[in-house]
This record gives C-alpha cells, sequence and structure tokens, in this order.
C-alpha cells in the first residue's frame, strides 16, 4: 500500500478554495497510483474556524463539502483515463489535457472535517472521513479537545467516546487528530489526560497509528514533536505516520513538518516546514508477516507504471535524516522545492515570522503592500528585513518621521537599511505637526512640566501618518514593537502600537538582536542592518538624550524576569529566588506587566512565536486585584 502524507496551507472559512485544493491533490495522487491520501485536521475548513462553526449555514455547507469530496472519490478509476497515468504536470499547464480527465488508480481520501453530532452535547465532531470510490469507509472523531493556550475545541466538539480502527485494504488503521497523539506531550507541563487513544487503538488491533493535525508552531516544536512522535512509534511498536497544517492563520503559524517512524523508532521520511508538500509511503508486512513497516518513496519512484512490490528503485530514507523528503516534481503545485525543517533555530523562526507575515497579506486580501516606520531602530530594521524578505522589496514601505529629539546618526541608519534592502521610503518630519500640536493643548497642558504626555504625542503623530499612508495607498501598516516593551507598556496606544499586524511582538528583545545578527552574519554575509543599529543603546528618541535604560533594567536582565513570569509562569517569589534579579526589580517589573494589560488587549495581531505568547493564549483579567506574588 502507498500513503500519501499531504500538508496543506488552507484558508480558514474558505471551504471553496479549499476543496479545490483538495481535489487538486486527489487528483495528483491517483496519477501518480496513490493508494491512500491522508490530508490534515480539518482541512476543509482550516484550523481554527473558532465561532464560524456557531453558524448553522457554514455548518451546512462543510457537510456538503464533505459530499463533494467523497463523491471526488467516485471519479476515480472508472472514466476516460489519463494519457498518461503518471502525468505530474498543472492541471492548467499548456501540457494537460484540456478535455475531462479521471485517474485511473482509486485513490482513497483521509481527511478532517466537522461532522453531525446529533445526540445530547454539542452539534459537530471534530472528524476523519475515510472515502473511495464515491463511499464513505469509515468515520472517526477528536478524543482529546484541547482548552489551553490558543485551543479552545471544547467550546465547539463533543469529544469522542469509543474507538475502532479503520479498515483498509486489510490494513487496520489507527486514526487520531492532532492532540489525540499528544497525551501528556505538551508544552504546558501540568496538562494531562486521563484516556490515551493511540494505547485504546492499539487494544483494537492497530497496525499503524495516523494522526491528522493542525499543530501550530512554536521557537521549540519540531524538537518536541520529534521525540513524542518516535516516543509513541517505540512504545507501540507499529508505525507512526503524522501529517500536519501548513500556513498561517491570522497570528498563529503552522509548519508542516510532517513525517512518518517506523515502529523502531526510525524517522523513515519528513516533509518541509512551513510550505505545502507531501511524503510518499510504503506500507507492507514486516519478516514476520504479522507485523507492519515503511518505506519511504522517492518522488520519481512514484511515477511510473510499476507497483510498489515490482518497483526496484524503492528506497528507505537514513534514519539520521530529520529533513529528508521526496524529490521535487516536476511542475507539481503542491511539492516542488527540496525538504527541510530548518535545524537552525534562528532560520527557523525568520522562516515562521515570513510565512505569518506572507499568509496575512495574501489570505486577507486587504493589502498590496506593508508600510512601516522607520527609525533607525532595532525593531523596525528587524520588521523590514522580515517584510522584505516575506513580500519582496517592490512591496514594502518605510516611512522616516524625524524629530528635534532624531539623533543625526538613526536618520541615517535608517536610510542605509532601506538602501541594502531596496525599499522606498519617504521622510516625513513631524517638528511641525509636533509644535502645532503643542499650541493647540497649551490651554490644557499649561506649566506642568514635560513628561510622557509630550513622548506620546509624538508617537501617535507618526501613528496617524503612517494610517494616513495605508489608507491612501491600500497597504497595511506593521507594527514594530517587540514582546520585552509589549510586557512592561513601553509602547504608545495609537501609535507604535498601531498596526495590522505585529510581526516580532512574540520576540524578546534579546531574541530581536539575536535574530538581527543572524540575518547579517548567516543569512545575508553581509552587513544588511548597520552594525550601528545593532551597537548603540536602545533609544526610543521622545526626549532629550533618552537612553531605554533610564527606565528599564538591561534588557537581558528584563527578558530573563518576563521569560519567567509569562513563558515559565513563575510568581514573583519564585522568580526573585531564581536571582535573575534583585527582589525590588522583579516586584517592579511585575507590576509593569500588570498594569499594561489594558495595552495589550489593543495591541495588533501578534504572531506566535514562543509556548506563551501575548493574545489569545494569554487570557488575564484587565480589571483584577492579583498582585502576582
Amino acid at each position: 500500500m502507498i500513503v500519501r502524507l499531504q500538508q496543506l496551507n488552507p484558508t480558514i472559512g474558505d471551504l471553496e478554495g479549499n476543496g479545490k485544493r483538495i481535489e487538486l491533490a486527489l487528483q495528483q495522487a491517483a496519477r501518480d497510483k496513490v493508494d491512500l491520501l491522508v490530508l490534515p485536521e480539518l482541512a476543509v475548513t482550516g484550523y481554527p474556524p473558532q465561532d464560524l462553526l456557531e453558524s448553522a449555514s457554514f455548518r451546512e455547507q462543510c457537510y456538503a463539502m464533505t459530499d463533494r469530496l467523497v463523491k471526488a472519490t467516485g471519479t476515480l478509476g472508472s472514466g476516460t483515463s489519463s494519457t498518461n497515468a503518471a502525468h505530474t504536470n498543472h492541471p492548467t499547464s499548456p501540457n494537460h489535457p484540456t478535455h475531462p480527465t479521471y485517474p485511473t488508480h482509486p485513490t482513497a481520501l483521509l481527511f478532517g472535517n466537522i461532522t453531525r453530532h446529533d445526540g445530547p452535547g454539542r452539534p459537530i465532531y471534530n472528524s476523519a472521513i475515510l472515502a473511495q470510490q464515491g463511499k464513505i469507509l469509515g468515520i472517526t472523531h477528536k478524543t482529546l479537545l484541547p482548552t489551553y493556550d490558543i485551543f479552545d475545541d471544547l467550546r465547539y466538539f463533543e469529544p469522542n467516546t469509543t474507538f475502532a480502527c479503520l479498515t483498509f485494504n486489510g490494513w487496520s488503521l489507527g486514526v487520531t487528530i492532532c492532540e489525540d497523539i499528544w497525551i501528556n506531550e505538551n508544552e504546558i507541563q501540568y496538562h494531562t489526560y486521563a484516556i490515551d487513544p493511540v494505547t485504546e487503538l492499539l487494544r483494537k488491533g492497530a497496525d499503524l497509528i495516523l494522526n491528522i493535525s493542525a499543530s501550530p508552531f512554536t521557537k521549540t516544536k519540531h524538537e518536541s514533536r520529534f521525540r513524542m512522535l518516535q516516543a509513541h512509534a517505540e512504545r507501540c511498536g507499529v508505525p507512526v505516520l503524522y501529517c500536519n497544517q501548513t500556513g498561517t492563520q491570522t497570528d498563529i503559524v503552522y509548519d508542516g513538518d510532517s513525517m512518518a517512524f517506523n515502529g523502531d523508532g526510525r524517522l523513515i521520511a519528513g516533509a518541509s516546514s512551513f510550505c505545502e508538500d507531501f511524503i510518499d509511503l510504503g506500507v507492507m508486512r514486516d519478516a514476520t508477516g504479522q507485523g507492519c513497516e515503511l518505506t519511504g518513496m522517492r518522488g520519481e519512484d512514484m511515477r511510473g507504471e510499476a507497483s510498489l512490490q515490482t518497483s526496484h528503485h524503492g528506497s528507505t530514507y537514513p534514519a539520521t535524516n530529520h529533513s529528508v523528503s521526496n524529490h521535487p516534481v516536476t511542475n507539481h503545485p503542491l511539492s516542488n522545492h527540496p525538504a527541510t525543517t530548518y535545524p537552525d533555530p534562528q532560520e527557523r523562526l525568520c522562516k515562521a515570522i515570513c510565512s505569518g507575515i506572507r499568509d496575512y497579506f495574501q489570505k486577507t486580501g486587504a493589502g498590496k503592500g506593508a508600510v512601516l516606520g522607520l527609525s533607525g531602530g532595532i525593531d523596525s530594521a528587524l520588521v523590514a528585513v522580515l517584510a522584505a524578505e516575506a513580500l519582496g522589496s517592490d512591496r514594502v514601505t518605510g516611512l522616516l518621521m524625524p524629530s528635534e529629539f532624531s539623533s543625526e546618526g538613526s536618520i541615517l541608519d535608517a536610510e542605509e537599511l532601506a538602501l541594502r534592502l531596496g525599499i522606498q521610503t519617504y521622510q516625513l518630519p513631524i517638528g511641525d505637526l509636533y509644535q502645532t500640536a503643542l499650541q493647540a493643548l497649551a490651554p490644557v497642558f499649561g506649566d506642568l512640566p514635560f513628561n510622557t504626555a509630550e513622548e506620546n504625542l509624538q508617537s501617535r503623530i507618526r501613528g496617524s501618518l503612517l494610517m494616513a499612508y495605508a489608507n491612501k495607498h491600500g497597504d497595511l501598516l506593521l507594527a514594530t514593537g517587540n514582546k520585552s516593551e509589549y510586557a512592561v507598556g513601553y509602547s504608545t496606544l495609537y501609535g507604535d502600537m498601531n498596526g495590522a499586524l505585529a510581526p516580532i511582538g512574540d520576540l524578546w528583545k534579546t531574541e530581536v538582536y539575536a535574530l538581527s545578527r543572524w540575518f547579517n552574519e548567516k543569512y545575508f554575509g553581509r552587513e544588511v542592518i548597520p552594525v550601528a543599529t545593532i551597537e548603540k543603546a536602545p533609544s526610543a528618541e521622545l526626549r532629550p538624550d533618552q537612553k531605554d535604560s533610564d527606565s528599564l533594567p538591561p534588557y537581558d536582565q528584563l527578558d530573563a524576569i518576563l521569560k519567567l513570569a509569562i513563558e515559565d509562569q513563575l510568581g514573583e517569589a519564585q522568580i526573585a529566588k531564581a536571582g535573575v534579579a534583585p527582589a525590588d526589580v522583579v516586584h517592579r517589573i511585575l507590576q509593569m506587566v500588570d498594569r499594561n494589560e489594558f495595552k495589550r488587549f489593543q495591541a495588533a495581531p501578534i504572531l506566535k512565536m514562543s509556548v506563551k505568547a501575548f493574545g489569545t493564549g494569554r487570557r488575564r483579567p484587565i480589571v483584577q486585584g492579583w498582585s502576582g506574588s
């Protein structure tokens, strides 16, 4: 049996578009004589569909798409055969026949969608549906419904309560859905479940474990996912096949990273990260004739008429290579790049953020390009680099908006960065607007001393200019704040927090520096972000001789406190005991975090990179009286 794990990049709620992608993948798999095509969790709706699921009309259209996809499997193995069963060109390419063609191989489809639940409880299941030749062969439902971090499955879905394998081509498939396989393995350490779906399916005689997933990216997810899947394979003694969603849904990045292990824990194949890709696997009986084992099938091995049994080209991937996959298939619309999982953590971070920016623009269709404020500082420099990488330099514009407090060096650094990136810039000094605003406010400011009101006024003028440019040119504004600033409120509402998306809002300031250095040293191999930008003392430049250190401890110390508080969720006493900073500094910083919840509540969507990002995965009340000690 030949199984293809096909990771797709759906758009949430685009049922027609997602359905067409699935049909395309199904037709391609049939041409390639794949027996079973496996797609990710909720491949029809995209994950997470959130409150779209509360719409009865949306649910009915989801059910209709299931009917359509089941029917599509019925067109395979019948009708007019292709002129070349191994033809791999895109259906819209000049080489493809213009008349309808039906691949002759009866490929089965395992895909994720919602299904009805008619009894008491929630109205739907999160399901995996197995179909072939126009019929549903079986359906299984998600058992473990997570409610931590960004997940809210129990809000919408009824949990599965019974276990059975799906039978296909003489094999017993133990099909699980995302969280079902993460039993007690989550990055949220306290979370455990009383039920283990994998063990239950093994008791039912599963020959292999299949997991269809929509598992978000985090900076440590590749390693934890690999260890978890490998441990399951070794514990269960059967192959484990994992098919994950890729792409970005608003603020949540999915890395794909689909992979398959044999029952001894050896990695057989892995798909690329951050792109649509597939891996083909040969499933056969082991030497005992009772068990099951996998072999990796390279791309060209699947193109000929030979079956798995008669092919002489089958190849098993080396267990030491964690980023192997099919060779690219010529003109194939869904798999056209060599597999890589970006083992360098900085490169992985770069690819994740670029995926987030690119998909946000493409899927919303709301912006022709990106605009951002270029201050000459490290944050705006990094966002400019990421935006240019994600969208292309020709779609990125930087506005330089100096004031009387801006240093000449900052202006020069911003101009030099733009020149090296090849992005367009405009210089819009804010001095006159600032003075006009001060004159208008003079009756109410009176003789009160200069304070954050005047500082924030400058930021809000800049924010207004950026939004005006975005509105006039049909662009989207990218916010340039980092996680450290958002955490302690070192940012201005309706000023530098303006934006449609905050690409680096889940990077600590120390991580911003590290990624910026990586771009220069490893990615570009030359100085693109000016060294002066990286080395100078950070400053908001909103008053004379201002430095961030006037208000905040050094960023290495600040970030250590914040990481323990926000990502590790330690209390004040525990953080002070850890010795990362004096107790009075810890107390002051945590007070700042609590006081600025209202700002984060109004922030642009922040691309999630860590186990605990600001946004839907961290829900703290604005009005509350707990001290955090």
